[in-house]
């Protein structure tokens, strides 16, 4: 409650403020009035704009009764005022008079539907009673009215997605894909506990109503802070595949579908002088195998890669290669290391010249300790400079890691 009570008033802190806010949410005051409304009054006794400011003025310096009067008088010559009614509102706050605020604030959203302050009101009652569905639809009107106040307006959500039930009428309304859900994603994503963004992005993945852009931004995030058995996954429900079926180590090995580079799918990154692309070549094993291209320039970094989720213990790597004039300094290679760490924990060996399929195996041991997850890339081994030029070309097919101990155990006359 006490949270909630806070990013209530969080939300009312967000449009309250001095006259400059009032003139800028209204979009109405001219010069004089808001500059100097006692004088914009001297000029036009009963100007509304000049009326609204100095009632305004009068609530900025602790003058209640003083902003009140005002605001009746404006009433007078303008019933439908729904301003007024506002500052009337926010004048009897300020005399302690608590039943008076509730019937002019309801008022004010009647005669004054757009105006920010009174929804901020309204969203801060329903907040305090845990009416979060009906809040967080008072939100989106607030921002239909008021777009420029996301910035301020999104914290306070990202905050109040750790109270409970928030979080479910928050993704029910992120499933209707409002105006401003890119923003609260991202938001929420950057800001957010872990326990709300998987509330949240959770729901929207049951639903399906996560883009593939979205989802890749989570897994990314999740990787990135090191939850590594979440994001696979999060990154697995996604796929379509036979149910109780595990999954390879390695997915997508023989690239019968096209690499998504989201996940622990391959990444396949824009690189300066490399193209990539899935090729129908005679002597693949299914209908496509990976072309890799090099046009002669400097290549420091390939940018194809996979992550892998790998328990400790020893493994072989297997894959198939092709080339026609592959020419660099020392030839390529692929390498699996701990996730962030350079040193390697194998190498294949290195491809360089012309030949027709082969396959090549690695052996290699995932260590106990530090190696929650592992990367396969592969890797330019030429020396800095001229030496990092690569041409021609490079196919690649039939890639998959088994558990070295299994294998053995399932061996004939094992």
């Amino acid at each position: 409650m006490a949270l909630r009570g806070i990013a209530g008033f969080a939300i009312l802190a967000v449009f309250a403020g001095g006259a400059a806010w009032q003139v800028v949410a209204l979009g109405l005051a001219d010069h004089w009035a808001a500059d100097d409304p006692a004088r914009a009054l001297e000029w036009e006794p009963h100007n509304p704009k000049a009326m609204l400011a100095l009632a305004q003025r009068h609530l900025v310096q602790h003058e209640a009764d003083a902003a009140a009067a005002v605001a009746r008088e404006l009433l007078r010559f303008e019933p439908l005022q729904g301003r007024a009614f506002v500052l009337l509102a926010e004048a009897a706050k300020a005399n302690g008079e608590t039943a008076k605020v509730k019937i002019l604030n309801e008022l004010a959203v009647h005669r004054a539907p757009r105006d920010p302050h009174a929804r901020a009101w309204l969203v801060d009652e329903q907040l305090r009673n845990g009416h979060f569905p009906e809040a967080i639809e008072q939100i989106s009107l607030l921002l239909r009215i008021a777009p420029q106040q996301s910035d301020a307006l999104f914290p306070v959500m990202v905050q109040l997605a750790d109270v409970s039930g928030f979080a479910p009428a928050l993704s029910h309304a992120l499933i209707e894909a409002p105006s401003w859900r890119a923003g609260m994603l991202s938001a929420l994503l950057s800001r957010g506990s872990h326990e709300s963004i998987s509330a949240v992005y959770g729901a929207l993945q049951r639903e399906h109503a996560l883009s593939s852009d979205e989802l890749d931004r989570w897994l990314a995030q999740l990787m990135l802070a090191g939850r590594w058995g979440e994001a696979y996954s999060r990154w697995a429900g996604e796929l379509s595949h036979a149910p109780n079926t595990p999954l390879p180590p390695l997915y997508n090995g023989r690239f019968e579908t096209e690499p998504s580079s989201s996940g622990f799918d391959w990444r396949v990154g824009h690189t300066a002088g490399v193209t990539m692309s899935r090729d129908a070549v005679a002597g693949a094993t299914g209908a496509f195998a990976m072309k890799v291209s090099f046009s002669g320039r400097r290549v420091a970094d390939i940018n194809f890669e996979q992550s892998l989720l790998l328990a400790p213990g020893a493994y072989r790597l297997r894959f198939r290669a092709r080339a026609t004039d592959l020419r660099s300094d020392k030839g390529l290679q692929w390498v699996i290391s701990c996730q962030a760490q350079s040193k390697p924990i194998t190498v294949s060996v290195l491809l360089y010249g012309k030949f027709e399929w082969k396959q090549v195996d690695t052996l290699f041991v995932i260590p106990e300790d530090n190696c929650p997850a592992q990367r396969l890339w592969l890797r330019n081994q030429g020396a800095a400079a001229a030496g990092m030029k690569v041409f021609g070309d490079i196919w690649f097919d039939d890639f998959s890691i088994d558990n070295e101990a299994a294998s053995q155990a399932l061996a004939p006359g094992q």
